[in-house]
C-alpha cells in the first residue's frame, strides 16, 4: 500500500512538471542575453547601450492586449514588416533591454506561444 502511494506520489509530481511552463523559452531569442548587464546595457564600459528587438505577433486584439500587458513600452505597428518580415496580418512589435526588468519581460515575450521568435534590431 506504501508503495503504491509513493509511486502515485511520484507519477503526480512528474505530471505537474509537465504542464507548467518554462522560466524562458531562450531559443526564441536570437540574442544573447549573457552580454547584457543588469539593467540592461550591452558594450564596453565606456559605450553601453541598450539592446533593441523585434518579433511579430498576430493583429488580434487579445494578443496585443496581452503583449502590452506584459511591456507597456513595446511599440506596435500593423503596416511596417520590420527586418524581421512580419506579415500583413501581423503586428511588427519593437521593443528594448530598458528596463531592470528586461529578462522577465523577454521572458515572458518568449513564452507567448504566437511569438515566433525575438530578434535584435540594428539600426543604420
Amino acid at each position: 500500500m506504501k508503495t503504491a502511494l509513493l509511486l502515485l506520489s511520484i507519477l503526480s509530481t512528474f505530471g505537474a512538471c509537465d504542464s507548467e511552463k518554462p522560466d524562458c523559452t531562450f531559443d526564441k531569442i536570437k540574442f544573447d542575453l549573457e552580454l547584457i548587464d543588469e539593467v540592461g546595457l550591452r558594450g564596453p564600459k565606456d559605450g553601453k547601450v541598450l539592446v533593441d528587438y523585434e518579433f511579430c505577433i498576430p493583429q488580434k486584439d487579445a494578443f496585443k492586449s496581452e503583449v502590452v500587458n506584459i511591456n507597456p513600452y513595446i511599440n506596435m505597428d500593423k503596416y511596417t514588416k520590420g527586418r524581421i518580415g512580419c506579415s500583413d496580418k501581423e503586428w511588427h512589435c519593437m521593443g528594448n533591454t530598458g528596463s531592470q526588468n528586461y529578462r522577465e519581460i523577454l521572458c515572458a515575450l518568449s513564452n507567448l506561444d504566437y511569438v515566433v521568435e525575438i530578434r535584435e534590431v540594428f539600426f543604420e
